[in-house]
């Protein structure tokens, strides 16, 4: 019977179905493994990183409590107070004074069933500088004021502006 392949090709064909093998061996059993170990390594690292800022944080529980505590009690929020339509009235009464703006018409709009906001609606008077000023305070007021639309108009010879806002805020006390 004659030899069909010659040991060198034997070789070859041995070391060739070796490398498939550990081929299918390594994409089927040992990649997974290796990147499943890779994934846990992040969310160890993370989870480490996340205990690290918390340990932190609890460390200075005690002087954030401290300077929240002397800030709540230098600024009454309007959260705290019983009626809170009315504080955010009279906040946006102080906001249009301090900016320059006339409020001329208040008209507070129903809360919603599904949301829990209190809208108003108010007309103004003013310049334009005094109205950038406004709508900028109530941006950054510490009641988180929003302006869900506004609505600003030439007066007939005049150089005010008539203006339209309508303003909400979560009521988190209902």
């Amino acid at each position: 019977m004659p030899k069909i392949l010659s040991r060198r090709e034997l070789n070859t064909l041995y070391i060739t179905v070796g490398v498939v093998v550990f081929a299918i061996f390594f994409n089927a059993f040992l990649a997974p493994l290796l990147e499943r170990q890779r994934e846990l390594s992040r969310e160890i690292d993370s989870s480490r990183q996340k205990l690290k800022k918390y340990t932190r944080l609890l460390a200075e529980k005690d002087i954030i409590e401290a300077k929240y505590a002397r800030f709540s009690s230098a600024f009454r929020l309007p959260e705290q107070q019983e009626e809170p339509q009315l504080a955010v009235l009279s906040e946006l009464e102080s906001l249009a004074n301090s900016a320059g703006i006339r409020i001329t018409d208040v008209r507070p709009q129903g809360t919603g069933l599904t949301q829990k906001e209190i809208s108003i609606e108010i007309r103004t008077e003013g310049e334009m500088s005094a109205y950038l000023k406004f709508i900028y305070t109530i941006e950054q007021s510490l009641s988180s004021l929003t302006i869900k639309k506004f609505q600003l108009n030439a007066k007939p010879n005049s150089r005010f502006l008539e203006g339209v806002f309508a303003i909400s805020q979560l009521a988190l006390s209902e």
